[in-house]
């Protein structure tokens, strides 16, 4: 996964695409202990065009070339990997999010704060764990 692929923003600020369904994680995601991949799965079961990712954040680890090539597609056509913001410019996109995803993490003795920041925005919440 890399921090390239932007897409055209509906404001100049955010890299949010218009007539979308913006699906917003902020976040930090790593290979071995927060992975997008079930995310990824979901939208891509619900054939729905209109989905739209946006992660905000840096990505760390080394995600397999198999990941990479499962789902270059997907990314290019539905995912937004905006890279690391401010905690200013991460708030602002999850307050322009239709939905803000919590992706659990794979060690069972960690609650991120995220949670409450994702409900803290009086969002839509998709709470993703393993």
């Amino acid at each position: 996964m890399t921090e390239n692929n932007a897409k055209a923003a509906s404001d100049s600020t955010l890299l949010l695409p218009k007539g979308k369904t913006n699906i917003v994680y902020c976040g930090s995601l790593y290979s071995d202990i927060r992975s997008p991949e079930y995310l990824y799965e979901l939208v891509k079961k619900s054939n729905n065009p209109n989905l739209h990712i946006t992660i905000v954040g840096g990505v760390y680890g080394s995600f397999s070339d198999e990941f990479n090539a499962k789902y270059a597609d997907f990314i290019k056509q539905h995912v937004t990997l905006v890279g690391k913001v401010s905690k200013e410019k991460a708030r602002e996109y999850l307050s322009c999010a239709d939905i803000v995803v919590n992706i659990g993490n794979t060690i069972d003795n960690m609650l991120p704060s995220k949670v409450l920041e994702c409900i803290s925005t009086g969002k839509r919440v998709l709470n993703l764990c393993q």
